[in-house]
């Protein structure tokens, strides 16, 4: 397929003597080396699909039955296989990650929140197919971890299951402890690394929250202040019914895809530090990543990214880099 840049697979999985369609079966798409580099699953009528694949390598698509028995395997057929390739790449974009307690893989409050809001925009956007990357930090063996981040993507995979989100749309893959978003030597940083992270293929979902890991002494009341919405507004987005909040904890911050006439305090239209068209800003008094990240609608993952911060300490007069909005 020369010339093509992306190419998206589609097909139907169905039971080779009764003609029916079979719901649930893994579909693996294997890389050049042997590693599985994306897993989905078929639908209810069968179908599969993996959507903006890559053209930097060869890939095999392998069915995985319900049980290892050749009988099993036997029974599954496949038909309408079709490989579409395209001259561009498709639309990429983050939606808002999801973060863990040490260790854990129950889904915490305020990431259900974000299921819920990204259920939602799959089922409004049919040709839309979420690839869901799930991490840990780097406390425990490499093979535990690789263990635990496949936890972490079932269970998210599930719970977006048990909203309707089409099967389909969904592909799980699980990264163990590689690709940190921030360094592992602190408490913020391995916070930030127990993740979920979300690539749209196919439409462009703009995240309507990001994520503020709290620090010592912080409080809902001087965090709704902040980023300048209501305590009710600020547990509401969280799912939760208490005052109680945990250092190092995420808690969901709005950006301005949530609220997009109001103005946090960090964007106020005589502040000439904050510029939308603008590629860096200057740090001021009271300023942290969290909260540039927030008024400049990007991710704290994807500020870190860009300006190679080590950990979250910023300082004033820094000059850190954003992206144009």
């Amino acid at each position: 397929m020369d010339g093509y840049k992306s190419l998206t697979i589609t097909g139907t999985l169905y039971d080779c003597i009764t003609g029916k369609p079979i719901e649930g079966i893994e579909v693996l798409l294997v890389d050049e080396g042997g590693e599985v580099s994306k897993i989905t699953t078929s639908n209810g009528i069968g179908q599969f699909r993996y959507t903006s694949i890559s053209m930097d390598q060869r890939y095999r698509v392998v069915v995985k039955g319900k049980s290892t028995t050749m009988l099993d395997i036997q029974k599954l057929c496949v038909k309408d296989l079709k490989v579409d390739g395209f001259k561009e790449i498709g639309v990429t974009s983050k939606f808002e990650n999801i973060y863990f307690d040490f260790d854990q893989y129950t889904l915490r409050p305020e990431a259900t929140k974000t299921l819920d809001a990204l259920s939602e925009r799959c089922k409004a956007n049919a040709s839309v197919q979420i690839e869901l990357d799930a991490y840990t930090d780097f406390v425990g063996t490499d093979q535990y971890n690789d263990g635990l981040s496949k936890l972490r993507g079932e269970a998210t995979f599930q719970y977006l299951l048990q909203k309707g989100t089409d099967r389909t749309s969904l592909v799980v893959i699980a990264k163990g402890e590689r690709y940190p978003a921030a360094p592992n030597e602190t408490p913020i940083g391995r916070q930030l690394n127990r993740r979920v992270e979300f690539v749209s293929k196919g439409a462009d979902l703009k995240p309507i929250a990001s994520t503020y890991i709290i620090e010592p002494k912080s409080t809902l009341y001087s965090l709704a202040k902040k980023y300048g919405i209501t305590v009710d507004e600020l547990k509401k987005l969280n799912g939760i019914n208490t005052d109680h909040i945990e250092a190092y904890r995420p808690l969901r911050v709005p950006t301005g895809n949530m609220f997009s006439t109001t103005q946090t305090p960090s964007q106020k239209k005589d502040d000439t530090n904050t510029l939308a068209a603008s590629t860096t800003y200057v740090v001021k008094n009271g300023d942290t990543i969290f909260s540039i990240a927030v008024a400049n609608n990007m991710t704290v993952e994807r500020l870190i990214e860009l300006n190679k911060i080590n950990g979250t300490f910023i300082k004033p007069g820094q000059l850190v880099k954003l992206e144009s909005r």
